[in-house]
Order: C-alpha cells, then sequence, then structure tokens
C-alpha cells in the first residue's frame, strides 16, 4: 500500500538480548524472575501485572521471537528460562499475534485463535487485514506503519469480523520485534465487548469515548495558538493521518495553504464564540478535500479548557452540487451557458462602473435546410462544431452561450473598448467554415454595453445580428443577378448556410 515497509534490521547474538513480558490476567498478578542469556548475566524479571494490554517491551534487535515460539526440547544452559517464556505468550488469555510489517499473520497464539473463532494454521501468510473491518482498514494499516516509529503503538480500536460472521471489538496495541531476522509486529489484542458493556452501565464517559472515537466527522481539541491537543480516529479515515503523529502539531499543518491564514486568525479571534465556514484540508497523500469547520470556544469551561473544533467531510456533497449546478447552467448539447446562467453572469459586469461589456449575436445561416437535407444528427453536429468555434475564438474571458436553436451570444469583458476587440471577433466569426463536408456561415451581430439592462443589450445585438443577414442576403442576390445574363443556360440556387465543399469532391 506504499505506508507499509519492510525493513531487514541487525542482530544480535543471544548473549546480548533482554526482554520483559507484560499481560493482564484478570486482577492478579503474576512474578517470576530468572536468567534469560549466559550465566553470570543480570537476571531479568518476568513480570505479569495487570496494565491495560499486553506489551513485549524489547529493545530494537530483541530476542528473535519466531526462535522463541517454535523451540522444542528443553531450554540450553545459557537459556534455562526461554521455553517458560514461550509458554507464557502462549497461554496468555489475551490474543498475541505477530505479523509481518505488511500484514501478514506470522505466529498466533490460542487466544488469538478463539478470538477469529478459526483454526490459526489457516490464518499463516494472510493479511490480518482480512479480519478487520473495511472501515478500519486505514487506521489499522496507519497503526502498523507507525509502530517502528514509536516504543510503543497507541492503543487501537477496530472491529473484527470472526469465521462465524460476527462482528466483535477490539482493541490492540503493537510492538516492533524481530522474527527471523527480519522486523515484525506484534499485536496484543482484548476483545472489549463484555467489559464494554459493563464500564457502558456504570460510567456515561466511556459511551461518550465510543461515540466520539466512531464519529464520521473530526473531533478535535486545540489550544489558543491552534496545537492540536487530541482528535479522534476520523482523522485517519478522512485524512489518513496518525491521531498519535499530528497530537502536538498545529492543526493548521493540516489545512492547505489557501485556507491557513483566514483559518488561524479565526482561531486567534476567538473569545467565547462560535464560528463556522468551509474550509479545504489535504489529506497525507496531497489530495484536497472540502470540510464544514465549526469551532466553539470552551477555554472557559474548566472541564475542557480548549477550542472544540468539529470538521465533517464535505468533498463529495459538494462535488454533486457543482454537478447539478452545471446541469442546471449549461446546454448539454454544446456544453456553453444556458441563457438564463449567461443573464445571471451578465448583470453583475453591467452594473460595474469599471467594466466595460460588448455583446455578439450569432446565428447559422440555412440550418433549417442543413437539417431538412441531413437530418437532426448531422445539424447537432453542426451546432456542437460551431460552438467550438465560438468558444476557441472568444477572448479569454468571455461568456458564451446558446440562447436558442441556432442562436449563440458572446459577452467579450474588459476595462475598455471592448467595441472594437467585439469587432474583431465578429469578423473572425463570420468566415465561411467546413464541418465534415459542410460549408457553414454565420451572420453576427454586435452591441457596445452603455449600462442598458441586460434584455436591451441582447435584443440590440440580435436585430443588429439581423441587419447582418439582410445585407448578406442582398448581396447574393445581386451577385447572381450579375451572372446570370453572361450564362442564361446556367442556373446557380445558392442556399447560404449550405454550400456543399466541392474542393474535397
Amino acid at each position: 500500500m506504499g505506508i507499509l515497509t519492510r525493513r531487514t534490521v541487525p542482530t544480535r547474538t543471544s548473549r546480548d538480548r533482554r526482554a520483559t513480558v507484560t499481560s493482564s490476567i484478570g486482577t492478579s498478578s503474576i512474578e517470576r524472575t530468572g536468567r534469560f542469556g549466559p550465566e553470570g548475566a543480570t537476571p531479568v524479571d518476568l513480570t505479569l501485572p495487570p496494565p491495560r494490554a499486553f506489551v513485549v517491551d524489547i529493545p530494537f534487535a530483541p530476542v528473535d521471537l519466531a526462535h522463541l515460539m517454535t523451540r522444542r526440547g528443553a531450554a540450553s544452559a545459557d537459556e534455562p528460562h526461554m521455553s517458560d517464556l514461550a509458554s507464557v505468550l502462549r497461554e496468555l488469555p489475551d490474543a498475541v499475534i505477530v505479523t509481518s510489517c505488511s500484514g501478514e499473520v506470522l505466529w498466533a497464539n490460542r487466544a488469538a485463535e478463539e478470538l477469529l473463532d478459526d483454526d490459526v494454521d489457516r490464518w499463516l501468510g494472510r493479511s490480518m487485514l482480512d479480519a478487520v473491518h473495511p472501515d478500519d482498514h486505514l487506521i489499522a494499516m496507519n497503526a502498523c506503519a507507525s509502530v517502528g516509529q514509536k516504543d510503543v503503538g497507541g492503543l487501537l480500536a477496530v472491529r473484527i469480523r470472526r469465521a462465524d460472521g460476527e462482528l466483535v471489538g477490539v482493541e490492540l496495541r503493537g510492538r516492533s520485534v524481530v522474527w527471523e531476522l527480519e522486523q515484525a509486529i506484534v499485536l496484543v489484542i482484548r476483545r472489549v465487548g463484555d467489559r464494554g458493556a459493563l464500564e457502558l452501565a456504570g460510567n456515561d464517559s466511556t459511551m461518550l469515548h465510543r461515540l466520539v472515537h466512531h464519529s464520521p466527522a473530526i473531533l478535535a481539541m486545540v489550544d489558543g495558538d491552534g496545537t492540536l491537543l487530541s482528535v479522534n480516529a476520523a482523522i485517519t479515515r478522512c485524512l489518513g493521518a496518525d491521531p498519535d503523529v499530528v497530537c502536538g502539531n498545529s492543526i493548521l499543518d493540516l489545512i492547505d495553504e489557501t485556507d491557513r491564514r483566514a483559518i488561524g486568525d479565526m482561531i486567534a479571534h476567538l473569545d467565547g464564540d462560535v464560528v463556522a465556514g468551509s474550509v479545504v484540508m489535504r489529506t497525507v497523500d496531497g489530495e484536497r478535500r472540502w470540510f464544514e469547520m465549526r469551532a466553539t470556544d470552551l477555554r472557559a469551561e474548566a472541564a475542557v479548557g480548549a477550542i472544540a473544533v468539529s470538521m465533517s467531510d464535505v468533498t463529495d456533497l459538494r462535488s454533486a452540487e457543482r454537478r447539478l449546478q452545471r446541469l442546471a447552467d449549461t446546454d448539454s448539447l454544446t456544453g456553453l451557458l444556458n441563457r438564463r446562467a449567461f443573464e445571471e453572469r451578465l448583470e453583475p459586469l453591467l452594473r460595474d462602473d469599471a467594466a466595460d461589456v460588448a455583446l455578439l449575436y450569432v446565428d447559422i445561416d440555412g440550418f433549417k435546410t442543413i437539417n431538412d437535407t441531413y437530418g437532426h444528427h448531422v445539424g447537432d453536429a453542426v451546432l456542437a462544431a460551431t460552438a467550438r468555434r465560438i468558444d476557441d475564438i472568444s477572448p479569454v474571458g468571455s461568456l458564451t452561450a446558446r440562447v436558442g436553436g441556432d442562436e449563440f451570444i458572446v459577452a467579450v469583458t474588459g476595462s475598455g473598448r471592448t467595441d472594437r476587440q467585439a469587432c474583431r471577433v465578429a469578423a473572425k466569426l463570420s468566415s465561411r467554415f467546413v464541418h465534415d463536408g459542410i460549408s457553414i456561415v454565420l451572420s453576427v451581430g454586435t452591441s457596445s454595453s452603455s449600462r442598458d439592462p441586460v434584455a436591451s443589450m441582447i435584443a440590440e445585438a440580435d436585430r443588429d445580428m439581423y441587419r447582418v443577414k439582410r445585407r448578406r442576403r442582398l448581396e447574393s442576390a445581386d451577385a447572381r443577378d450579375a451572372i446570370r445574363p453572361r450564362s442564361a443556360a446556367t442556373s446557380d440556387v445558392h442556399v447560404v448556410g449550405l454550400v456543399p465543399d466541392r474542393r474535397g469532391a
């Protein structure tokens, strides 16, 4: 997955290794002391007090656990109690599983077999993630990836599916160890269902802790400088970040640079207030995600003494809204704006005294004849090709729209003399072009901004377009009359806008 790496670690001889094993067994404590190493070495205490979870507290380059777990027969004189230690690990009431750094199961004790309700031999070589609920995969992978950077991994709550299909909640903690001369991870897993039910019955705070942990929103506590004091597991699900890593750092490190200053100012100026807004955050892979953020100043509350921040991922919602907005604003055939969206965007430009606007109204000559002669599918292709041509020729920043069957409109905007720019665009658009063997002629009218209403400007450009069309028809008729006396036997009927292209014939 990219975040899990396998590293070879240096080893030492068995004469220079130390270990302390700790496990919870009910509420009692078992203590054993024996030699672990060569004769004359300092004794090592094997103490089993009742902490929250089992920890194999081993220095880097510890005893090779593969050697320890697979021993058979009596211990040697140099290792008198290694077999006893292996027996303790096998018989612990908490599930113990050794995995590779990429998650494959290498070894498990009897309690792990009971937890999974499956023969442990069937799990050897399989990924431990196969047993983890899909929603918790990212949390588990990030935790495994960060184990090598800590003395011991943080306590992690995930859900595991047993072989019988039952979904159970567990707590687990991991530590980097050596297995067959390779770095591995030892996981100690405890089922929390029964204990959690007892705690919930007598302690509402435990229920709240569970709710916060499984909340889909990122819930965090920050101080007045924006330093993260605590955060729930949603930060892993949403951003791929490890809670243990980000705590102690600034929340601003998770926010996109475009919003970083605004959020920093918001936090700095909170004074018993509640503020809300949108913010762009970055995942650990650099992806931009949109969140709705709400910050509540609870520093005056003695039980809290911090700023409570909640952030809900609305990226998918925003994407859906943008898609719906595009459908509402654009013409589905050409991709240009529709008339309503065009007028809505043109209105504020006309109200801006610093902006200068000129309109072009464009019509395809003889479009009905194209439809009747070649069919509507060809007519649609001609409309799409015309829209592309208009969009390509229009200056950057112009508004382009399809406002009727074969009618288009362009708003050229700028800081001055856009009427001249519009005339140059009109001249280019009026040039005949060919699409799929069909010559297409456009009639273009223009109007300049005089702070008139949008409808008035569009109407003026439309009238000018019809003046251009009439003038062109008169010029075409005069040209036919001039040709006819010289060749009375030739009758060439010219349909404006539908001139077959003979050059490719």
